[in-house]
């Protein structure tokens, strides 16, 4: 019989150096969380403690700025970023000269701020753009304009978002050039954003929404920055545009633009779409019908109201109800008893 002692001698040393290594790793990561606790902790009481001595100074300045230079008495050399964070999250409160007051009181600051812009971590440049956007323009005017080329979308959005102020209006073609890099954000954000320029930013809008090879999403970005501006200008494009747009999504905000700034003359280019297989089109061409036409849409109105898509069927009541008012309702509830709780309630939402 051959002796096993040996080999169980062998696999009882090989378990217990496992068992510890394994109590040495989990030492080491007890160790490590206690020392990230102390840390955390301390940063905690550290900014408490900051939070409490520049509290009062701030407020007292945003009160009277000619006390400005006394609050840069008690930020010491070491907590100055600490005191810049301060203020970017105190201007989240306030506007107008307080705003000034604030962007004052960090104006100092910045210079170190701006040289984290080209930092290797992406949370630092943006949190350093974000700062000078926010607290350094129109002196890091630069600095922001350089940071919508970062790698990082997120980067270069804060940058965007910064300039897109009317003062600023003369970096809008740079902004409006950066916009295909954008295409994973939501379109009614960035069509906020453009709007935001003012009407400087119009005539890119316009040219671009008319540019059949530009992509259709981001014409449709486009079209919902028009309505938000309420472009004078923005239906004639829009109602050109539905000749060759395939795109739901842009159909749909040119429809919007059209309802909201069209006239009775754009009603012919929406009633071939009161039929598109996309029930989110008949939806807005309800919408729009409604908005911008008289009791001559009615007969196509009528129609909607069985649409399979209650949304595109609640518009068509509700457009009825823009053309015809509440008579019209309540004669077709009676004629088109099947459609009486919709209607009923598109006259309550009248009412209310």
């Amino acid at each position: 019989m051959v002796d096993a002692s040996p080999l169980t001698g062998l696999a009882l040393s090989l378990l217990s150096v496992t068992v510890l290594l394994l109590f040495i790793v989990t030492v080491g990561f007890s160790g490590y969380a206690i020392v990230l606790r102390i840390a955390y902790e301390r940063r905690n009481r550290l900014w408490a403690s900051l939070t409490e001595r520049w509290s009062k100074p701030v407020l007292s300045a945003i009160a009277d700025p000619t006390t400005i230079p006394a609050v840069h008495t008690v930020v010491e050399k070491r907590y100055r970023l600490y005191f810049v964070n301060f203020v970017l999250d105190y201007s989240q409160r306030v506007r107008g000269e307080e705003l000034n007051t604030l962007r004052s009181l960090a104006e100092p600051y910045l210079g170190v701020i701006a040289t984290r812009v080209k930092h290797r971590r992406t949370e630092v440049r943006l949190r350093s753009v974000q700062t000078l956007g926010t607290l350094g323009l129109p002196a890091y005017e630069k600095v922001v304009l350089e940071a919508l080329d970062d790698p990082q979308e997120s980067v270069a959005i804060v940058a965007a978002r910064a300039l897109a102020r009317p003062e600023y209006s003369h970096h809008a073609a740079s902004v409006f050039e950066k916009m295909p890099r954008f295409s994973g954000w939501e379109p009614l954000f960035l069509a906020a954003m453009l709007a935001e320029f003012g009407p400087a930013v119009l005539p890119l809008l316009r040219d671009r929404l008319r540019d059949e090879t530009s992509p259709e999403w981001l014409r449709a970005v486009d079209a919902i920055a028009l309505r938000l501006q309420l472009d004078p200008r923005g239906a004639d494009i829009a109602v050109a545009a539905l000749e060759s747009a395939t795109d739901v999504d842009l159909i749909a905000a040119l429809m919007r633009l059209i309802a909201e700034l069209g006239r009775p003359e754009h009603l012919p280019a929406l009633r071939r779409f009161a039929t598109c297989a996309s029930s989110v089109v008949r939806s807005e061409a309800m919408r729009a019908l409604g908005a911008i036409g008289d009791a001559g849409e009615v007969p196509l109105l009528e129609r909607g109201l069985g649409d399979p898509d209650p949304w595109a069927s609640a518009n068509a009541a509700r457009g009825l109800l823009s053309v015809g008012g509440i008579r019209l309702l309540e004669r077709l509830s009676t004629a088109h008893p099947e459609h009486a709780v919709l209607l009923g309630h598109v006259a309550r939402e009248a009412d209310a």
